[in-house]
């Protein structure tokens, strides 16, 4: 990925390439690579999704593109979840990767977070981005826009994609209670979560609240036992699917 969608400064992992690209200078615009390269896909995004069916979809999604259209490679970030189920499932595919890492955990200067997201963003030909509806930061959409600034065909998955139904857990003192969902609203919560004012208020901006004092909630859509389909929803930035 770029960063836990990346707030810029990441809160991803660090680690060092096992091969090191020339970093590029910040400041300096990246330059785009030769189209004739062959096929790239980049895969970025989330490193934890608040859906727990997020990374089923998210492996459904993935080989859904490898078989659609074989890359020629795949290039990511060496982040814990998007960017290392993409490059496990390419390497189980055939598929070579390359992985950028950053050298610095923080966002701008030499071997940071924007350079190694600027290096996906140079090497790919495809960008699909699958993100966190409620990530409060921002690192794999900015490297999906640098990727579409350079000519690369871009995508933008986001989950869970509906809230037409399901079960929001979220704290309230020392317990996770359950705020039962319908069409993206809170509709019913227990007696203990009566006095947090959620009742009848639009989930998207009660998680975003609670992501931005780091606190984490978990959805369950209704149909979460069941194997999940595939999601209807994928935003393509371009005109064709990935």
């Amino acid at each position: 990925m770029t960063v836990d969608e990346g707030d810029r400064p990441d809160d991803g992992p660090l680690g060092v390439a096992r091969a090191q690209p020339a970093l590029q200078r910040p400041g300096v615009a990246a330059q785009a690579v030769p189209r004739d390269m062959g096929d790239v896909l980049a895969i970025v995004g989330s490193t934890w999704f608040a859906d727990v069916t997020a990374f089923d979809t998210a492996r459904t999604e993935i080989l859904g593109v490898f078989h659609r259209r074989r890359p020629d490679a795949v290039v990511s970030g060496g982040a814990p979840g998007i960017d290392s189920l993409a490059a496990r499932l390419a390497r189980e595919h055939g598929i070579p990767v390359q992985e950028h890492l950053p050298r610095q955990r923080r966002w701008a200067g030499e071997g940071g977070f924007e350079e190694r997201n600027l290096l996906i963003a140079r090497d790919c030909t495809r960008l699909m981005r699958i993100a966190c509806r409620w990530s409060p930061t921002y690192g794999s959409g900015w490297t999906l826009e640098q990727a579409r600034r350079l000519g690369a065909d871009t995508w933008n998955l986001r989950l869970p994609q509906t809230l037409a139904a399901g079960t929001l857990y979220a704290p309230v003192g020392r317990s996770m209670v359950g705020l039962l969902v319908r069409d993206g609203v809170i509709v019913a919560l227990p007696a203990e979560a009566g006095t947090t004012g959620w009742l009848g208020r639009p989930v998207d901006p009660v998680v975003m609240s609670l992501r931005r004092r780091r606190v984490r909630a978990v959805w369950v859509p209704l149909k979460a036992a069941g194997k999940p389909g595939r999601p209807s929803g994928i935003s393509p930035d371009r005109r064709n699917g990935p």
